[in-house]
């Protein structure tokens, strides 16, 4: 989808005067780059031109289906987008065609039809656009990268400075001063570890606690491994942090940034 600007769109239709309507309907739009088919075999017989969305009507050449179409092309495509168009009221054949995975079904006696059909695929589009740009973000960013997550930036300074010179291939350090941003930031950058202060509030009170933070961050990236940094005593902290959510628990004190160095290492061997 990304390979162009335009939204490449098959349409597979054996009314020919339908198609028309469609085409020129869809064209006006000026985001779609249209391809008309009268059969279901044509259409598949061009698929590795991979189009980003297919519209097909549901009855098709030599008695099969719709369902019988998408079928066949969810084998080979399982990630393509298909939109079935009908002009028959059987709820059990749209719902037989939800249950396999069609996109989306429509009417077409629908007086709306054709803005439901616009807003499907620029749905479509959108999602897909999305998943572009993750899966760019995630091989983009560097496998061993770091969030630093501390209020204090004297001291996140300092640690960054000193994970770069421990670790000189790997540059990619990111200092946060609260949990949210980071939170925020951790889908497009995707780091392996986050060192994450327990005290946030020096800056932002009403920051949410370092244990907080690192529960979302489980939630949503369970695989991170995370170091919580702390100056206090508690041990139901420490307890609640190593048990609970599984990080590496390091006291502020005049050995803390080697501790953190010999956990990063046995983390990238």
């Amino acid at each position: 989808m990304l390979k162009h600007s335009r939204i490449s769109v098959f349409i597979v239709e054996d009314n020919n005067l339908y198609t028309y309507f469609l085409n020129d309907a869809l064209q006006d739009e000026g985001e779609f780059n249209i391809t008309t088919f009268e059969t279901a075999t044509q259409c598949l017989e061009s698929l590795e031109d991979k189009p980003d969305i297919i519209v097909m009507d549901y009855y098709l050449e030599d008695g099969k289906t719709g369902l019988d179409f998408f079928k066949t092309i969810h084998k080979k495509y399982p990630k393509l987008p298909v939109i079935v168009l009908s002009g028959q009221d059987d709820v059990q054949v749209a719902a037989d065609l939800m249950e396999a995975g069609v996109h989306e079904y429509l009417q077409k006696k629908d007086k709306d039809v054709v803005e439901k059909l616009k807003k499907a695929i620029l749905d479509i589009s959108h999602e897909r656009h999305h998943e572009y740009f993750e899966e760019f973000w995630s091989k983009k960013v560097k496998s061993k990268s770091i969030f630093i997550v501390e209020d204090n930036a004297t001291y996140a300074k300092a640690l960054e400075l000193f994970l770069k010179k421990a670790f000189p291939d790997n540059t990619d350090v990111k200092i946060f001063p609260v949990g949210e941003i980071a939170l925020m930031e951790l889908d497009r950058r995707n780091p392996s570890i986050v060192i994450m202060d327990y005290h946030l509030d020096a800056r932002y009170f009403d920051a949410e606690p370092g244990l907080v933070a690192i529960k979302d961050i489980k939630e949503k990236k369970p695989d991170t491994h995370i170091i919580l940094l702390s100056a206090q005593d508690e041990i139901s902290v420490a307890v609640e942090a190593t048990k609970t959510y599984h990080c590496h628990y390091v006291k502020k004190d005049d050995h803390s940034f080697e501790k953190i160095e010999a956990f990063v290492r046995s983390v990238w061997p």
